[in-house]
Parts: structure tokens; C-alpha cells; sequence
């Protein structure tokens, strides 16, 4: 086995795009949009023409001078301030004509170059765009969309994304074709085709060009697609590729994901494939495509595997999720199981013509088909925990919220999960597992944003409510009210957790909600400039508590930022309603969330459902009685900070290292703690460090009364004393949330009735 280095296989992972060699010319499949790329320091020019009907073309060789810009083309929002700066590159890469460059601060996101709206004789047919650019980006996501447009220019749904690139210095230009399909209802129309920052962050200053634009009708040739079953499977299990090529050998190779991508399997052919159709309502039913060859695991460790095919002309990739067969022995105490959003990556996932996300939508999803664009959930957030866990040398295991779902014993032997990214779709299943395993003693790390938002079932083929040809996800969303457990069993119903007749909201086990929080750097959730954006100085959690040990070995301090740098905070937060006391943000009773819960960090966020649409994103976390942690980082883009934020990696360390941190305590480490929390009775006040420990400790309401103020007697350990949940004048306080408070900061918890 060898490992590959950043200028191979590595880099076209992490951009999520197709490869193709310069003499090829790329198929896509007629109902839906990928994307592929030709490798080339001189590209020729392209010659669709030749094959297809143009419906517009720019070689950008009549830019205004001082724009910069082709007659019909924008450069960003309209904005005050200059984020961009365009040019005519004087350098061509081996093309008779210069490219459109532009050199961009990229703080702000939401910002393009855009092209004309180029009129479209019919928006349900196969449409091929070709382009040549080069991107000089070392981290920054980089996007080519378009937008569906009706005859006089209205939107019709939202942008879609053609190609994904996640960061990346290239030494020429590079051709790229996609085939795509606009809209799936017949007509004519326009479409407008955007490049650069759109609707996703990016902080690295950089430049790109883009050359030699051609639109044309019709689908490009040599296409190769592929899907997997299973994707997510104990270790052991044989994996089948479901291929559609329009050649008949496929090369297959498969890389291991650890800090670099490392060779695993030596490539082999498969020598049997051929194009497959698309059948009708592939997007619930499946394609059903045959196997065309199969990958052994036998022996395999637990991890995220990429399957890459190369057909001569056209390569495409997917992941493979591998849990514990059983075999193993448990993990260790800070060995966590990373439980990966398989369901969530099923929902966005449009391939075959609609999604949980399309205009014509639909409440069911399969996974057998491919990827709309193979590795971009995992690419886009995920990749820089495993990356982190690998450097750092950090055992850790994997699985998905389907072994979740199935209660599967390798997250059940488990004493630490973590649940990184975007886990928005949970069944109820999912949900009474985890309120298990925290019951347990388990922790719970929820390293991501928008978490248990969507109830979700999983319909099997065979589902004597639901049944169909396939596996499916199923997910009526606001169209609940058709959903058929309305009648059978409304705890069932796929709606928001939070809304009836669910009425269980995601603050009731992990402390915050995407309904209280809202969106951090997302353009196309507030006006341009954002309300709410890296450039204005948000992305960051401003801190609270500082004391708490979760932040041990950082040095911040009270009102410092977290992850400013690297936005750790976007683009989905959760939040939770709260009153501020003592300067201190303190969930309201009404709240709903579980005893002990501590706000640690906050950030302002655009929220969707407040009247003036100002939300509150927060970090949270709990102890448990029983032993456990529970954190919520609430922020989908937390895993951003872990490629080389110090302070994000020291709290991440921290949170996994707890028991070990405990056990280590030093006279230099010193914190306020509550015991028991919540309580009945009594409660312990404890001070934990001898140097600095203060004389006395002071209780408030949550609105802000003080109600005693109580001596702190030396130990040999620190400091402590008892409340007796008495006043200064000796009344009992009511059942309820309040903070003891010393000079170093603030703890709040909980009287039970």
C-alpha cells in the first residue's frame, strides 16, 4: 500500500468532481446534473460545436477594460463596498485569447461572477456546459451554479450546483463538461450560470479564471456512473457496484480516508459493463442496475473508504461507511464512534429528478442510485475531524445513523459518540437510541448544526404501510398532513420534531434547536452584504465560562472569539430561547431543555422564524447523573476550526479526553462545580484548585436577584460549601434554574420539585 500525495488522488477527492482525460468527451445522463473534468496545462479549444447546437458561447475576448466583464455579465451583489477586483489575465495558458480573472478578499460569501441569462428553447431538455479555469484557492469552496428561469427572467426554485470544488491551487487550465437537465417540466425559459462564492463560505483570499465558455444543447458522450450496496456495512460484508459505462472495462481502485488519502485496494477491472437505463421514479424506486463487481472487506478496519472508477475517459467516486462486525472488542472510553449523516446526505441527494429539496418534491428517497456529487457531505465538513483524529493519532471507529436507526451493537458497546456535520433527518428509532446510550452513561458530541430537525422513517420494501420497490427515506415535511400515520400512529408522523404531534423538540436531549437559531455566513438567507457575515467579524462564538474545562489549555478568556478565523459558526446554528443574567445567557423555563445545561458560547444568526429574524446560536453542554457529557457545538461548519485552529482542537481534545482530564487535575487547573445537579435537596458547592480560590460564592434567580451569598470553607482540594436552596432570610426558593456565581465566573443548575 502506499500513500498518495496532495498533487494525486487526494486533491480530486476533495474537490468531488469527475476526472477526464483531454481527449475525452463526457456523458451525463439526461435527467440530472454531474460534473467532469479534463486535466490540462493547454486545453484545446472546445468543439461542441461540431456536435451539438450552441446556445451561447464567450471567449471573453471582448471585456471592457475597465470592468473586466463581457457585455451581460455581473460581478457580485450590489454591494458598497469593492469585494471584487476583475482583470483580462495576461497569462493564457497555451489559448489564443485572454480568460476572465478575478481576484476576490473572499470574506464575505454569496459573491459570483455571473453570466447572461441565456435563453433555453426547452428547460426540460439535456443541456451541456463547457468551460475551461484555473483556481488559485489553497482551503475555499468554490462553486459553479445555475438558476432555472422562466421567460421573463423569474426564478423558478432555487440554484443548483453543477460543480463543487473544495479548495485548491492548479498549475493551468483545466476544461470541465457537466450535463444537466434545468427543470424537469417541458418549456422554454433561461438559465443563468454563476462561478465563484455562491451560498457558501470561503475565507482565504485567491483568484480563478474562467475561459472559454460554451453552452450548448444535448448530453456530451463517455459517461460513467455508479452506486454502491451497501453503503454503510459491518466490516466483512461484500460491496457491489451497480456501474453504468458506456465502455465496457472500468478500472476500480479504492483509497482509505486518514490524514491523506491512502491506497488500500490496487486497482482491478471490471469487464462487464455497459450503459444503463434510467428507469422512471429512480429517485424512490432505485435503478436497479445490475452488479458488476463486488469489493471484499474482510479483515478491513472501521473507517470512510472511497471507491473510484475509471472508465478510459470518465472517473467518479463514492464512500463506503465500514462499522465493527462484532469481532473487536468495545471501544475504549475515549474511543469515540463517529456516526456519520448517510440520511441526510439521502435527502439532498436529487439524482434521478427530485429530492427532499427539489421544486417537484416528493416524501420518499432511495439509496440505490448514484450520488448526485459523490463525497460533497463528507468533503465539505467532515473530512477535517477524520483528518484531525489521524494526525493526532486518535483511535476512533465509524458508522452512520442507519446502524443508529438499527440500534446496531457496534454504537451500543460504545461510551462516546460523536455526531459530526449535518445530521438534520432522524428517525424515531434514532432518537430513542440515543436517549438510551445517554441514560446509559454514554456521551454525546454533536459536532455539527440543524440536528434533529426532521422527523423521518425508513420504509422497507416489504413495509405493509408503505411498500415499494426499494429501501426507502421517507419524509413528508409540509405536506404532513398527507402523511398516512396521521391515522395509524401520529407519533410517526414526519413533520419537525418540535411541532405537533411530535412535540419533542431537539433542545429536550441535546439542549438546542434549529428554531431559535438560523444562519451564520449563508447568502441566500439575508440580503448582500449578510446580516451576519465573516467579513463583519461573525463565524466566531464569543465565550462565556471561560472557567469551564472545556476550554482548558485554550487561553481565552471571557469575550473572546472561538473560531473566528476558520467560521467555525455557520452556515446552519441552533439555538435556544434564554434570558440573559449577569451578563450570562440562562435558558428560559419554558425552554425545555434538560437539567444542567450551560450556555458556553454565543453568536448572532438570521432566523426564519422570529419577527425581525434575529436568532442566537450557542455552544451547550450537560453533565449527566449518570456520568455522561452531552455537548452540542451547534454549528454545522464546527469541523472547519479542526484543520488548524488551535483553540477548537484543544476544546474537541478536551471533550474527548474528559475522564482523562478529570483524572489529571492539577493545582493550576481550577473551575466551580455543582453537586448534585439537578437536585431535590441540598446542593454541594466545590471549588476545584487550591492557589486561587476565592472566600465565597454568591446564588441568583435567573432574573437576576441575588438570594445568599455563603462562605467557601479550604480542603485539601480546593474550597466548598452547601446551599440548602434557602435564602438570606431563611424562605425556601422555589423549584427552578440558578447560578452560583464567584469572582471567576458563573455555574448555573437546577431545583427539582
Amino acid at each position: 500500500m502506499r500513500t498518495l500525495t496532495a498533487s494525486g488522488f487526494l486533491l480530486s477527492l476533495v474537490l468531488a468532481v469527475s476526472v477526464l482525460r483531454v481527449d475525452a468527451a463526457p456523458t451525463q445522463a439526461a435527467t440530472f446534473d454531474s460534473c467532469s473534468n479534463i486535466e490540462s496545462a493547454a486545453p484545446p479549444v472546445p468543439s461542441v460545436s461540431a456536435r451539438r447546437d450552441i446556445l451561447y458561447s464567450q471567449d471573453f475576448s471582448n471585456a471592457d477594460p475597465i470592468t473586466g466583464l463581457p457585455p451581460g455579465w455581473s460581478v457580485g451583489p450590489n454591494a458598497s463596498v469593492p469585494y471584487f477586483d476583475t482583470f483580462r489575465s495576461t497569462e493564457v495558458y497555451g489559448n489564443e485569447l485572454p480568460a476572465l480573472g478575478v481576484e476576490l478578499p473572499l470574506a464575505p460569501l454569496n459573491y459570483r461572477v455571473g453570466g447572461p441569462h441565456i435563453t433555453v428553447p426547452d428547460l426540460a431538455d439535456t443541456l451541456t456546459l463547457e468551460f475551461t479555469l484555473r483556481l488559485e484557492m489553497a482551503d475555499a469552496p468554490f462553486y459553479v451554479q445555475f438558476v432555472p428561469l422562466t421567460p421573463g427572467g423569474a426564478w423558478l426554485g432555487h440554484e443548483k450546483t453543477l460543480l463543487e470544488l473544495g479548495g485548491e491551487t492548479m498549475d493551468g487550465m483545466r476544461t470541465y463538461r457537466v450535463s444537466f437537465q434545468p427543470w424537469q417540466e417541458a418549456g422554454p425559459g433561461r438559465i443563468w450560470i454563476v462561478f465563484g462564492l455562491s451560498y457558501k463560505k470561503a475565507l482565504r483570499e485567491g483568484r480563478f479564471w474562467v475561459d472559454d465558455l460554451v453552452l450548448s444543447s444535448g448530453r456530451s458522450a463517455n459517461s460513467l456512473e455508479f452506486y454502491v450496496t451497501p453503503q454503510s456495512a459491518a466490516v466483512g460484508t461484500s460491496i457491489d457496484l451497480h456501474v453504468s459505462s458506456q465502455t465496457q472495462d472500468v478500472t476500480c481502485t479504492v483509497f482509505r480516508e486518514r490524514a491523506e488519502a491512502e491506497l488500500w485496494v490496487d486497482p482491478f477491472v471490471l469487464t462487464e459493463c455497459r450503459e444503463q437505463d434510467i428507469p422512471p421514479e429512480s429517485w424512490k424506486n432505485g435503478c436497479a442496475w445490475p452488479v458488476s463487481g463486488s469489493i471484499e472487506t474482510t479483515g478491513w478496519p472501521s473507517g470512510v473508504y472511497t471507491v473510484r472508477l475509471d472508465n478510459g475517459d470518465t472517473t467518479d467516486f463514492t464512500q463506503v461507511f465500514l462499522h465493527d462486525d462484532g469481532s473487536t472488542a468495545p471501544p475504549e472510553w475515549d474511543e469515540p464512534v463517529l456516526i456519520l449523516p448517510l440520511f441526510t446526505s439521502m435527502a439532498y441527494n436529487d439524482w434521478g429528478g427530485r429530492s427532499f429539496y427539489s421544486s417537484a418534491t416528493t416524501p420518499e428517497v432511495c439509496f440505490d442510485r448514484p450520488v448526485r456529487h459523490p463525497g460533497s457531505d463528507f468533503f465539505d465538513t467532515i473530512v477535517y475531524l477524520v483528518r484531525w483524529l489521524e494526525r493526532t493519532g486518535q483511535p476512533y471507529r465509524v458508522a452512520t445513523d442507519l446502524e443508529l436507526h438499527e440500534g446496531a451493537a457496534c454504537l451500543r458497546d460504545a461510551r462516546l459518540w460523536i455526531i459530526p456535520g449535518h445530521s438534520e433527518y432522524w428517525t424515531r428509532a434514532m432518537r430513542r437510541e440515543t436517549e438510551a446510550f445517554i441514560a446509559r452513561g454514554g456521551s454525546v458530541l454533536v459536532l455539527g448544526g440543524n440536528v434533529l430537525w426532521w422527523q423521518s422513517r425508513i420504509a422497507r420494501a416489504d413495509d405493509p404501510v408503505e411498500p415499494g420497490q426499494v429501501d426507502r427515506l421517507v419524509c413528508y415535511k409540509y405536506m404532513a398532513d398527507l402523511d398516512p400515520y396521521q391515522e395509524i400512529d401520529p407519533s410517526l408522523v414526519t413533520t419537525h420534531w418540535d411541532e405537533p404531534p411530535l412535540n419533542e423538540s431537539a433542545t429536550q436531549l441535546f439542549g438546542l434547536s434549529w428554531r431559535t437559531g438560523g444562519m451564520v455566513n449563508w447568502g441566500t438567507a439575508s440580503n448582500c452584504p449578510c446580516e451576519y457575515d465573516w467579513h463583519d467579524g461573525h463565524g466566531g462564538y464569543t465565550v462565556l465560562h471561560p472557567e469551564h474545562w472545556i476550554f482548558d489549555g485554550t487561553g481565552l478568556s471571557a469575550g473572546a472569539q472561538l473560531g473566528q478565523r476558520p467560521a467555525i459558526v455557520g452556515y446552519e446554528v441552533d439555538g435556544v430561547p434564554h434570558s440573559w443574567v449577569l451578563d450570562l445567557p440562562v435558558p428560559t423555563e419554558g425552554a425545555d431543555v434538560p437539567p444542567g445545561t450551560i450556555l458556553l458560547g454565543h453568536a448572532s444568526a438570521w432566523n426564519q422564524y422570529h419577527p425581525d429574524n434575529h436568532g442566537d446560536a450557542f455552544m451547550a453542554i450537560r453533565e449527566t447523573p449518570e456520568g455522561g457529557v452531552v455537548f452540542h457545538a451547534g454549528t454545522t461548519w464546527w469541523c472547519w476550526g479542526l484543520a488548524d485552529d488551535d483553540a477548537v482542537q484543544q476544546v474537541t481534545w478536551n471533550l474527548i479526553h474528559r475522564e482523562r482530564r478529570a483524572a489529571s487535575l492539577t493545582g493550576g487547573t481550577s473551575y466551580l462545580s455543582v453537586e448534585p445537579n439537578p437536585s431535590r435537596g441540598s446542593v454541594d458547592l466545590l471549588w476545584h484548585g487550591v492557589s486561587d480560590a476565592p472566600d465565597r460564592v454568591e446564588l441568583y434567580s435567573v432574573d437576576g436577584r441575588r438570594l445568599n451569598a455563603l462562605s467557601l470553607e479550604p480542603t485539601g482540594e480546593g474550597a466548598k460549601t452547601r446551599w440548602d436552596f434557602r435564602d438570606a432570610d431563611g424562605s425556601d426558593v422555589p423549584p427552578g434554574v440558578y447560578f452560583a456565581r464567584t469572582s471567576r465566573g458563573a455555574v448555573g443548575f437546577v431545583r427539582l420539585k
